[in-house]
């Protein structure tokens, strides 16, 4: 491994106004399924000692309460150790409503689809997060409290598909409507 420097002390700025303390923002050093992890001191520094750097750690990702995740590529052009400044920005949230169909327009109900790809599970506080639902007598389901941005959306019907790759984007504060629509047969 590679020594990227013998120590290095960064600062964390937000910028939004969050009701957490600096202390709350968690920073790790990870590098294929290792970490190495510790908080901000209250005034958003952190410091990662030498002999920390030495064991190959490629990326730094940055996580606050209210803010989006931040990862930092360690070895990226233009990343300075001795002179690091991030910024983090607020984590905004949207809702999300799916409406599935078939092909004659038919709503299809008992549909589990999931919100971020087929049966991808997410943590939060160390337990994992499954984003599926079910869709209702009407073929619909609402995901509420998504990150904005885009998701790939999976779908799950005995007898039918939703052919090729199906994405939505999530909007702040904003409920987003989609339709999806089913194949009959199977892919």
């Amino acid at each position: 491994p590679r020594c990227l420097a013998a120590c290095f002390v960064a600062v964390v700025t937000l910028n939004v106004n969050i009701s957490s303390q600096s202390a709350n923002i968690n920073v790790n050093l990870s590098c294929r399924g290792s970490s190495w992890g510790r908080n901000c001191n209250e005034k958003g520094e952190f410091d990662i000692p030498g002999e920390e750097l030495d064991q190959g750690y490629d990326r730094l990702i940055v996580k606050a309460p209210g803010c989006r995740p931040l990862c930092v590529e360690l070895g990226a052009p233009g990343v300075k150790l001795d002179n690091l400044t991030l910024r983090l920005q607020k984590q905004e949230y949207g809702t999300l409503r799916v409406r599935v169909g078939d092909e004659a327009g038919a709503s299809l109900s008992g549909v589990s689809v999931w919100a971020n790809g087929r049966r991808s599970t997410h943590y939060y506080n160390g337990m994992p997060q499954e984003r599926r639902a079910v869709t209702s007598r009407n073929g619909e389901v609402r995901f509420t409290g998504l990150a904005v941005g885009e998701r790939m959306l999976s779908f799950d019907c005995n007898g039918y598909y939703v052919p090729g790759e199906f994405k939505a984007v999530v909007v702040a504060e904003t409920e987003a409507q989609v339709q999806a629509v089913m194949r009959a047969g199977m892919k």
